[in-house]
């Protein structure tokens, strides 16, 4: 019985998700949101000009980011995501990272924060304490104290996490997909939640001006 009303659960799930997508398809193929800022994987926290896309309700656009987004080529001034790109495999990044590349405007900025793997790999190397610098807040992922399990705590995160970043490998994956002019930025109090600085790894990127993108239908 429990099973069943399990399946019954997770069908409505499916249900209702298709519906989100079909009414926020609907809102953006009526919008033209050209030159404007896009966050993904935002949550229901919103930014003053910026549109929201995550599969969360309290987006502007409720969206599975490991389907095709539904934006058009090169619409946007700015693309942003904060603690986002460690929850996808490498074969989904890659694939989203392709979908940003091409609903970013030629010349435009993509701008990504990451949980900085080399913290926690430094904690293990001196044996440091990861609770006593405050890296291990997150209580469903934390398992103890021992700097062993400061690593478990960020490349798994309970099941959440699925592909980590230090500076390099983020630069490279952003390049590979295309982005030009990859460097390490400052945190920016108007863009980074200050809660996640002293964790956070920042890179800011660019789509070639001169990148063309063949049209598809979405």
């Amino acid at each position: 019985m429990k099973k069943y009303f399990f399946n019954i659960k997770y069908l409505i799930r499916l249900v209702l998700d298709d519906i989100l997508m079909t009414i926020s398809w609907l809102k953006v193929k009526s919008n033209n949101f050209k030159g404007q800022n896009l966050e993904i994987g935002s949550g229901p926290l919103r930014k003053p000009g910026w549109l929201t896309v995550d599969k969360c309700l309290g987006a502007d656009i409720y969206w599975d980011l490991n389907k095709k987004l539904p934006f058009r080529n090169d619409e946007f001034e700015t693309i942003y995501s904060s603690h986002v790109l460690e929850h996808f495999s490498f074969k989904e990044l890659q694939r989203l990272l392709a979908e940003l590349y091409r609903i970013l405007k030629p010349g435009g900025i993509m701008s990504v924060c990451v949980p900085d793997a080399q913290i926690y790999i430094d904690i293990y190397n001196n044996k440091k304490d990861s609770r006593k610098l405050n890296l291990t807040q997150y209580q469903p992922a934390f398992i103890s104290e021992e700097s062993m399990d400061a690593l478990n705590y960020l490349f798994y995160m309970n099941g959440q996490h699925k592909h980590m970043f230090d500076r390099d490998s983020l630069i490279y994956h952003l390049s590979s997909a295309g982005f030009i002019h990859c460097i390490p930025r400052e945190f920016d109090d108007k863009l980074d939640l200050i809660e996640r600085h002293h964790t956070s790894l920042y890179v800011e990127c660019r789509k070639p001006s001169d990148s063309v993108v063949a049209e598809s239908s979405n």
